[in-house]
Order: structure tokens, then C-alpha cells, then sequence
């Protein structure tokens, strides 16, 4: 529905309502995100943005998905390369 206004409002200026975003500072990710700042800022700064997509997929917002998808081959790669060293 996002997508329709927008199109049908291309040469329109007004904005579409601003959006909210609610974080949990309890929820283990958001923990653990906080935690790994300290040891690895580039992983952590690429999973916070990761999170940020995830939420405006959720919420229908994210009018390009694509864009995200290098990122999320990183953070695999990351986490698979820290499985296997657990091995």
C-alpha cells in the first residue's frame, strides 16, 4: 500500500506519516548486540543495520529488500566461521 501512494503521489511532496521504532533493551539480541561493540564493531554495526532492515521488512517499509543481501552474506559467512572454530 506504501508503494502505491508513493507512486501515485511521485510528483506530490507530502510525506507519508513518520514511522516509530521500538527497541526491546531486554531482548537477548539487543544484549548481546550491545556486548559485541566492545570485541568486534564492524560485526556489531553490521548486524544493528541488519536489524534495522529486518524491522522495515516487518513493517513493510523496505522498498528494496536487495539491498540488504551483501550485508546479510557477511554476517552468515561471519557466523559459520565461528561455528566451525567451535568444532
Amino acid at each position: 500500500m506504501r508503494r502505491m501512494m508513493k507512486l501515485a503521489d511521485s510528483g506530490n511532496t507530502n510525506q507519508l506519516s513518520k514511522q516509530n521504532l521500538e527497541i526491546n533493551p531486554s531482548h537477548p539480541i539487543v544484549r548481546k548486540l550491545a556486548a559485541a561493540r566492545t570485541v568486534d564493531a564492524d560485526a556489531a554495526r553490521d548486524a544493528a543495520e541488519q536489524m534495522y532492515d529486518n524491522a522495515l521488512i516487518a513493517a513493510g517499509l523496505l522498498d528494496d529488500p536487495r539491498t540488504m543481501l551483501n550485508r546479510l552474506n557477511v554476517l552468515l559467512e561471519r557466523s559459520l566461521s565461528v561455528a566451525k572454530a567451535k568444532e
